[in-house]
């Protein structure tokens, strides 16, 4: 299984070019409920915006399957006809969408305990594989940050790509973030005690 933005290559037939993969991820699906839920329209976000899009992520995997996206400025996506809905892999948050958080905030950070249970509902009801991620449907305990570096330099490089990653994205941050302009925690390191946290969660991430 391997993250496929809009693409169904990965779970293809090897004569048609593919990969045989047993499944990958359906980031559309992710992505306009998370929209949804929360009303965030920046960065790629902006690309899903209403509940005909949900619509069809539940009824064909993804939601561009070949037209224009705004985000990118140019078409995206495969058409998912032929593939089987147990090809697809759904989730309201992911270890990538998480980690890609300047603040690395869980869905239930975002949005009220009624939207995750909406958030759960149409992960676990949909035609595809459900990927329930580290008990967060609940929202029961906290885990550290998901991108966090070691070594050498690590850090500082880290940190700076992920200032450019963030450039795209802006609007209202978390409802329950006090410092929403607190810099990005990408450069903390094993010393620090989100570094140690992470270190100490190690045998389940």
């Amino acid at each position: 299984m391997g993250r496929a933005t809009g693409t169904t290559r990965r779970s293809c037939a090897a004569r048609t070019g593919g990969y045989v993969l047993d499944a990958h991820w359906a980031d559309d699906y992710h992505h306009v409920v998370h929209a949804l839920l929360t009303g965030e329209q920046s960065g790629y976000y902006m690309d899903y915006n209403g509940v005909r899009q949900l619509s069809k992520a539940l009824g064909d995997g993804f939601v561009y399957t070949g037209q224009y996206s705004p985000f990118r400025q140019s078409s995206h996506g495969d058409d998912t006809a032929g593939i089987p809905a147990e090809r697809f892999v759904v989730f309201s948050q992911n270890h990538d969408q998480v980690g890609n958080r300047m603040l690395g905030e869980r869905l239930s950070k975002l949005v009220s305990f009624d939207g995750l249970k909406l958030a759960a509902g149409v992960v676990r009801l949909s035609p595809f594989v459900p990927l329930l991620f580290m008990a967060r449907s609940t929202a029961r305990r906290p885990v550290p940050l998901l991108h966090q570096p070691y070594g050498p330099g690590a850090g500082r490089s880290r940190a700076e790509r992920r200032k450019s990653e963030f450039a795209r994205f802006s609007g209202p941050p978390s409802r329950r973030t006090r410092n929403p302009r607190r810099r990005s925690p990408a450069a903390a390191g094993p010393r620090t005690p989100a570094g140690r946290a992470a270190q100490s969660a190690s045998g389940i991430l």
